[in-house]
């Protein structure tokens, strides 16, 4: 998985290691937010419809120092098209971000919509800072969602990232 594939070598290119990144801020800013949550009583309840999408507000949010033991994205029946039928995973252990992480400011908004053939998930990203960041994992490939027993891709060293993140993606199945 080539993104991911971000190891400690100078000829890596620094637009993996800024998509890696950002594909790791997305996933902590998604986590932070889920932790936010507010009771809405059955009469607010009554009148919202999923039309209009969600819009998180994230004015004024930032996070400091991030320790992760384990993230992986995975397929939990691989692709037997091309022989790989069993489960595998591609991931980072022991991700530690260090200094002024992420600073987000304005509105997430997500929605989902269908045409004939497709699903998709539509997210637009409020503007993500990267401070002076300093970023360290191990990233790994197997078998098992939690990595254990995975195979050892390389490892990701970046030290004062900074970087200012705008705009949208959308997430299908294919």
């Amino acid at each position: 998985f080539k993104i991911l594939r971000v190891i400690r070598n100078r000829g890596e290119s620094k637009m993996k290691k800024l998509l890696t990144l950002t594909i790791a801020a997305l996933l902590i800013a998604m986590s932070g937010t889920s932790l936010a949550k507010v009771p809405i009583s059955d009469s607010d309840l009554a009148t919202m419809t999923a039309e209009a999408g969600v819009t998180i507000n994230l004015d004024d949010f930032s996070t400091g120092s991030i320790s992760i033991a384990v993230t992986s994205w995975g397929d939990g029946d691989g692709y037997a098209t091309a022989g790989y039928g069993s489960a595998g995973y591609v991931g980072m252990t022991g991700l530690e971000m260090t200094g002024d992480v992420a600073s987000f400011s304005g509105d997430m908004k997500v929605d989902v919509g269908s045409n004939a053939t497709q699903t998709r998930v539509n997210i637009a990203l409020p503007t993500i800072t990267l401070g002076s960041t300093d970023v360290s994992s191990v990233m790994k490939i197997g078998a098992a969602q939690n990595l254990s027993g995975a195979k050892t891709m390389g490892t990701l060293d970046m030290v004062g990232l900074r970087a200012e993140i705008t705009g949208s993606m959308q997430v299908y199945a294919h």
